[in-house]
């Protein structure tokens, strides 16, 4: 177990940004007895705030880049990490991953923080969240960002896994969530931190394709790891941020992080009683994608796009494709992102 504390590491892992662009780290209590960590920034005057919310397997450090290209930029941020990660709460109960409850702790730090409108940008499951986020407090919103997972409106129904990944098989030969079966296994999270320099390495590949062969097809992420194979750091990673990465991953181990998966799968993130109206996004809207994105796949976001403004979804919606980046394309190409993200201010 690594020594240093969870709060130590979370300040360690900020203070490069924090040192050139003023952001600050801090703590609050919410709703269900949790404690959030996230860093935040002021924003100069008349600048707008962005709302900077992660995926997985990561945390509030996978935006330092955007954090200090935005505040560089005068604008605000606040990129908190989201429960079961960093220097957050991580209770190990699936219920308080239900993503109605983790939107509502994401509001409350807004409302502590006297914030009334962000621009909402979301990566991976942070764009879930986000998607969340706009049915309950759509208020917030001025505009919003879907990094490599595009918007997924609240529904009546749980996730269809095997139609999802059963479609995807027969469009691109390889189901795109079938890594999610092994993540529903009840010692998954232990054998993830017993072979986590493995399963960091295909996470984080040098080359993306290897997603195609060795996370998405069901039952191969799990035989990568328990063979403790690896592949090459990739060049957009330096081996300082991947050892910062695995510190604070490690610290608070996968049980956290692969709740929200459980959730989903459990159906905790339906809403029965849907409001079908407040579904639509009456507000700009983009979507940004890696090219080489195995899982959150360019081809999958248009269609989304396309549908969202043909059935009113989604009237004001952009998309955008980011060349020679894969799932992590925030961290790969910041600053194509950033100039994305800039022009939604």
């Amino acid at each position: 177990m690594i020594g240093r504390s969870i709060a130590t590491l979370a300040v360690a892992a900020c203070s490069a940004i924090m040192a050139a662009a003023g952001p600050t780290v801090k703590t609050l209590g919410v709703s269900g007895g949790h404690t959030y960590s996230y860093t935040i920034a002021q924003p100069k005057s008349g600048r707008n705030t962005y709302l900077l919310l992660h995926g997985f397997p990561s945390s509030s450090y996978d935006w330092r880049h955007t954090i200090k290209d935005l505040t560089n930029a005068g604008y605000g941020v606040v990129a908190p990490d989201i429960l079961g990660y960093g220097a957050s709460s991580k209770p190990t109960a699936v219920e308080e991953y239900a993503q109605e409850k983790l939107g509502n702790h994401v509001a409350e730090i807004l409302k502590h923080e006297g914030i009334s409108s962000v621009v909402g940008v979301g990566h991976d499951w942070g764009s879930g969240l986000l998607s969340t986020m706009w049915y309950y407090h759509s208020e917030l919103f001025t505009s919003l960002a879907f990094l490599a997972t595009p918007y997924s409106p609240v529904g009546p129904d749980p996730i269809n896994l095997a139609a999802i990944n059963n479609k995807t098989t027969a469009a691109f030969g390889y189901p795109i969530y079938g890594y999610w079966n092994f993540f529903n296994e009840t010692d998954a999270a232990g054998l993830i931190e017993k072979h986590h320099d493995s399963f960091t390495s295909l996470l984080y590949p040098t080359d993306a394709a290897v997603w195609k062969t060795d996370v998405c097809p069901i039952g191969k992420l799990k035989e990568w790891i328990i063979a403790d194979k690896s592949s090459e750091r990739p060049s957009y990673i330096t081996k300082k941020e991947q050892k910062t990465h695995s510190k604070i991953l490690l610290n608070g181990g996968y049980t956290g992080p692969l709740n929200w998966y459980k959730a989903a799968m459990s159906g905790l993130n339906r809403s029965p009683t849907l409001d079908t109206g407040r579904q639509s996004i009456k507000k700009h809207v983009v979507f940004i994608s890696g090219a080489k994105d195995a899982v959150g796949r360019p081809e999958l976001a248009q269609q989304t796009a396309d549908a969202g403004r043909q059935s009113g979804l989604l009237p004001d919606i952009e998309t955008f494709v980011v060349p020679d980046a894969g799932h992590w394309v925030q961290v790969e190409k910041s600053k194509e992102v950033s100039d994305i993200l800039k022009r939604l201010a």
